[in-house]
């Protein structure tokens, strides 16, 4: 479902929202970019629909850090998508014990907001 989506991870022990806009292709290949308390990123993945599994890498372009030390370090996302919300854990590919838990799913209010403008304009030509 392309579009935006909302999420968490958590990390060193606390809760970080993230806001993630989604481009998916039939192919179940998407990418997107998305903000959080960190700073801006970028991820590209892939979704399994007969495995139900789902696998992303994510780098941030751009960070909350004055030094900028965290841009294109890889982050390596795991997990499955139930059809309502995608869940696993995450780690830096450079550190696989570090890391946590991670949740998104499209953000229907949005959705629907973004479809109704839609259905205006087109009502409107």
């Amino acid at each position: 479902m392309s579009g935006p989506w909302l999420g968490w991870s958590i990390q060193d022990g606390r809760r970080i929202t993230e806001k993630i806009t989604l481009k998916i292709e039939r192919t179940g290949a998407f990418t997107g970019e998305g903000t959080d308390a960190d700073g801006e990123f970028e991820l590209v993945g892939i979704w399994n629909e007969r495995r139900e599994r789902l696998t992303l890498t994510r780098r941030y372009s751009r960070t909350t850090e004055p030094s900028q030390e965290g841009v294109g370090i890889p982050y390596d996302y795991e997990g499955k998508w139930d059809g309502g919300i995608a869940f696993g854990n995450w780690h830096p590919r450079h550190s696989p014990y570090y890391g946590g838990p991670f949740e998104m799913w499209p953000d229907q209010d949005e959705l629907h907001f973004q479809n109704a403008d839609e259905r205006e304009l087109a009502a409107s030509r």
